[in-house]
């Protein structure tokens, strides 16, 4: 059974962080996962759901989690999207709410999703 681990610090940590030094992006967590949203998109219409879920692949410092003896697993669900803007061929989604779930197991970790997710 995974034990869930929940922290606003966590959630901060998912978006790439600026460094102290110069400024420049730095990338903290790498993850991989697959997502959906439940209108389908694009578009992304008013209101749509937004969920996905996944590994983390890498962790790098600040953070010291402990990726030799364990897994970690997150969850995004229920953000609403506010609408989607098309620039040239770029969309941009912008969504709000949701809540973010990170899992802890024991490796070796079988990933599993649970019973029919959405995306399996």
């Amino acid at each position: 059974m995974m034990k869930k681990v929940t922290s606003l610090v966590l959630l901060l940590a998912l978006a790439a962080t600026p460094s102290f030094a110069g400024g420049d992006t730095v990338t903290i967590l790498h993850m991989s996962g697959n997502s959906w949203e439940s209108g389908g998109f694009p578009p992304s219409n008013l209101g749509d759901q937004f969920s996905a879920v996944g590994i983390l692949n890498d962790i790098d410092a600040p953070l010291v989690w402990d990726t030799a003896n364990y897994s970690y697993t997150w969850y995004v669900r229920s953000l609403s999207s506010l609408g989607e803007t098309i620039f040239g061929t770029t969309r941009y989604v912008t969504y709000g709410g949701g809540q973010l779930t990170i899992y802890v197991d024991f490796l070796p970790s079988n990933h599993n999703y649970g019973v029919s997710p959405p995306n399996g």
